[in-house]
């Protein structure tokens, strides 16, 4: 069969070099939205029995324009949805998340992110939605998915193609790559479209500069952080605990994003209340780095048994 291998439009994660992985995950923006529309025109011509998108948010929002203009219905199959960052969702710095992609790549797909999944569990689940797109007996079809899972899928299954060119060939938003072949008797490259970018378009976002430095609004940042207040220009939240001692261990865990991520985090202690509060005053108020920050935190305090204490 013939298989086309779509990345989704743009986000504001990928704007702000976000690691959003997790589902539902973030809309597309306008220019996503744009970028969406066009792969009508590119697909123009070119035979399509069927469609499949992952359940992020972003990939069900390509294909609705394409899925539209062929009267098509799209297949949701979470097996093709972005390889998960694990404890680095949301964070705005990607190392330890390339890294352990590396290793895959290298051949150690035991490799995870804690809360993540290995290069196994990714492949198997990625294989699974393959199988059953080649299963259904289209002719022709088109996935939509996420940039690095379909690097990695393409690198260990897709013969055809360099390993250097599957690593460093631009994979835009909304990029096309085109391979032939059954699970059973292995796929074939054909060819790679790097994708349509928007960014001098009318809904261009102005430039960010470094990851995270972009000050939001406060309804951004409170949609950002929905367990968190935005006051005095700062994300802030109250957590209760058990006693001391669970409240003092919270407090460890803080400062411990807070040193790997670099940015400073204001905490006041008071018996078995700890009060947290994010600003980035480099930038003058909100950034993502402190909307990431507070994800994390919020994971911190449920996996640690801590309740968020609502004002009255």
């Amino acid at each position: 069969m013939r298989l086309f291998l779509v990345r989704h439009g743009q986000t504001p994660a990928n704007v702000d070099r976000l690691l959003d992985t997790a589902s539902p995950g973030a809309d597309l923006d306008p220019s996503g939205r744009e970028q969406a529309q066009t792969l009508v025109e590119r697909f123009a011509g070119v035979p399509i029995e069927a469609l499949y998108t992952s359940d992020r948010v972003r990939a069900q929002q390509t294909a609705a324009p394409l899925a539209a203009e062929r009267g098509l219905t799209p297949t949701v199959l979470p097996g093709l949805g972005e390889i998960a960052a694990g404890d680095q969702e949301l964070w705005p710095r990607w190392d330890a998340y390339i890294a352990m992609l590396s290793q895959w790549a290298m051949g150690d797909l035991t490799a995870s992110r804690p809360g993540g999944e290995s290069g196994e569990e990714f492949l198997s689940r990625f294989d699974a939605a393959i199988v059953a797109i080649a299963r259904d007996g289209s002719a022709s079809a088109a996935l939509v998915s996420h940039g690095a899972a379909l690097r990695m899928w393409i690198g260990a299954r897709v013969q055809g193609i360099a390993p250097r060119d599957i690593a460093t060939w631009h994979l835009g938003n909304t990029a096309v790559i085109e391979v032939d072949g059954d699970p059973d008797h292995g796929w074939q490259f054909v060819s790679w479209d790097p994708g349509t970018e928007l960014d001098d378009g009318p809904h261009a976002h102005a430039p960010r500069g470094e990851a995270g430095s972009f000050v939001l609004d406060p309804d951004e940042a409170s949609a950002a952080a929905p367990e968190w207040r935005v006051l005095g220009g700062a994300l802030r939240m109250t957590t209760r605990w058990r006693d001391a001692s669970a409240a003092w261990r919270f407090v460890a865990l803080v400062g411990e994003l807070s040193v790997a991520l670099e940015h400073p985090i204001d905490v006041d202690v008071r018996a078995t209340r700890v009060m947290v509060a994010l600003t980035s005053p480099d930038a003058g108020g909100i950034t993502h780095r402190d909307t990431a920050l507070a994800f994390q935190i919020s994971e911190a305090l449920r996996r640690e048994g801590g309740i968020v204490e609502v004002p009255a």
